[in-house]
């Protein structure tokens, strides 16, 4: 059992990550303006990995057996290799709205997989704030979609859903490993690295741009370091961090802030002015959150029964 200290540690890491991935939507469209979508997939897996091997090595090595050395590569086939193909595929092709949009369905179907995989129950509420959240999502979709050209973009849609069943089921996968002796730094470094190697054996012979692209200017190093440091290496940790302490459909949950966060960064880098909807679905998905986070209230009654037994 966690603490409470532990807990709200673990949701904050949860909201860094959210507003971390909010930039990292537009960083990632900027730098494949000139870098390859699986090259800067592969960069992040590779340069991103290193500093948090560098960091827990004393925690990986001793954990390296057989048993974890192939759930660690499952994960990262899953959870990086072919989740990165399909979302900066779809990134490339969609709009960050678009994407962090699409990416809110991450908690319906990481509902569905804990169900599958007997990792957590669902009360009411939690089944009331996951709904309300999905249909205000949709809500912005069409929203968005309203008056656009869907055939531009529907390719990049459909790859980034794809990202989201394979993060969903990879995250679901991780969240059992680590209750059988398999650390989250192992996981977090594995996947990276492995996923990394993975994606540049498909894209070795691009890797020129990326360098190019990194070395061309100050601005041009400062966003591929958000990119392939920030954006990975603190994420993937924090979020193995979270998942260790958190149930998936919690840790997953804050995506649903993300949507007004990128419309707003949107008018700012775009001058793109987001709808009038936006404001309520937000007070809506805010509601839909407390009701997917708040744990339900023990009676009195039971506590003391509690207490007695023990």
């Amino acid at each position: 059992m966690f603490s409470k200290k532990e807990e709200y540690r673990a949701v904050a890491y949860c909201i860094i990550i959210m507003f971390i991935f909010c930039f990292h939507f537009f960083a990632a469209k900027e730098i494949m303006k000139e870098v390859p979508p699986l090259v800067l997939a592969a960069m992040r897996g590779l340069i991103g990995g290193i500093p948090l091997y560098l960091m827990y090595y004393k925690k990986v090595n001793p954990a390296l057996n057989k048993t974890n050395i192939i759930s660690v590569t499952i994960i990262a086939f899953l959870g990086f290799f072919i989740n990165q193909i399909f979302f900066m595929v779809g990134l490339k092709n969609s709009s960050a709205l678009n994407a962090s949009i699409i990416i809110n369905t991450i908690p319906i179907a990481s509902t569905f997989m804990a169900i599958m995989f007997v990792l957590e129950s669902f009360t009411v509420k939690k089944v009331l704030g996951i709904t309300l959240g999905f249909v205000s999502v949709l809500i912005l979709t069409l929203q968005k979609q309203n008056g656009a050209n869907l055939d531009s973009s529907i390719l990049g849609d459909v790859n980034i859903f794809l990202n989201v069943i394979s993060f969903c089921f990879a995250m679901t996968l991780a969240k059992k490993i680590m209750s059988q002796d398999c650390p989250h730094e192992l996981l977090s470094v594995g996947m990276l690295l492995l996923g990394g190697l993975f994606l540049i054996s498909i894209s070795a012979m691009d890797i020129p741009s990326f360098f190019k692209y990194s070395f061309k200017n100050l601005w041009n190093f400062c966003v591929m370091f958000f990119e392939v440091i920030i954006s990975t290496s603190v994420v993937y940790y924090l979020n193995f961090k979270a998942l260790q302490i958190l149930p998936p459909s919690t840790t997953t949950i804050f995506i649903y802030f993300q949507p007004p966060i990128t419309a707003i960064l949107e008018y700012f880098f775009y001058n793109k002015i987001p709808s009038i909807i936006m404001l309520p679905a937000f007070l809506v998905i805010c509601f839909a959150g407390y009701l997917v986070v708040k744990k339900p209230t023990i009676p009195k009654s039971h506590e003391e029964n509690l207490e007695n037994v023990a």
